[in-house]
């Protein structure tokens, strides 16, 4: 995962601290990945319920030893990768706009990162949408938080990019739940969308619609 330069502002809140029992910090982030991966697909394919941390360790490759050193329990392995969806999501969007100033700008582009984001995501995207309230109180709230500081800040984009039209820019709350809440069809009806010629002829119509909604023309 490519990071964020210190300096630009991330867009989101300080994720929840899972303990390993290893020290090096870069081996935890590389297993951790490996281990959410794994997780994905397995609760793509069995659902949480269902599934074991031995079945996400046998797809991972890590023995049940290995495997526990990095993450405790499958609760929080879910709370990882719902963690990843928010930050690889916010991360995308916050590369997009970064070094536009002009508010149209910065909101065409953000329109346009909120829709692919949600499409490169979609798989992890969908654990999210139908797995998190089986989190533990204490990670749905830190995920709650950090996705709605992200909500907040793509409002406060809306918003400054209708500045020139007042009634529209009163809307601008629901205006970025539509914009960020539309998308979620990539993750909940991919079969709706498989004859529509590709992907990249359904992110732009989709950012088409979302732009037409907020009356912005999408740049040639």
């Amino acid at each position: 995962m490519q990071a964020v330069p210190a300096n630009r502002r991330h867009i989101g809140a300080k994720a929840r601290r899972i303990t390993a029992n290893v020290k090096d910090s870069s081996l935890i982030g590389e297993r951790r990945d490996q281990i959410v991966n794994a997780a994905i697909a397995v609760f793509l394919d069995r659902g949480f319920a269902a599934a074991t941390m031995r079945d996400v360790g046998l797809r991972a490759g890590l023995s049940q030893g290995t495997l526990y050193n990095y993450v405790r329990t499958k609760e929080d392995t879910l709370y990882l990768v719902c963690d990843r969806a928010v930050t690889h999501y916010t991360e995308q969007i916050a590369r997009a706009i970064d070094g536009a100033t002009d508010p149209r700008e910065r909101l065409t582009r953000a329109v346009r990162a909120v829709v692919r984001a949600q499409f490169d995501h979609r798989h992890n995207i969908l654990i999210v949408l139908r797995e998190a309230h089986l989190l533990d109180a204490r990670s749905r709230e830190a995920v709650r938080r950090r996705v709605d500081v992200f909500l907040d800040e793509i409002v406060a984009i809306v918003s400054a990019g209708l500045a020139d039209a007042p009634r529209r820019r009163a809307s601008a709350r629901l205006l970025a739940e539509a914009v960020t809440y539309l998308p979620t069809l990539f993750a909940m009806r991919p079969w709706r969308l498989k004859d529509e010629g590709g992907s990249e002829k359904v992110i732009d119509g989709l950012v088409d619609i979302l732009l037409a909604a907020l009356r912005i023309e999408q740049p040639a």
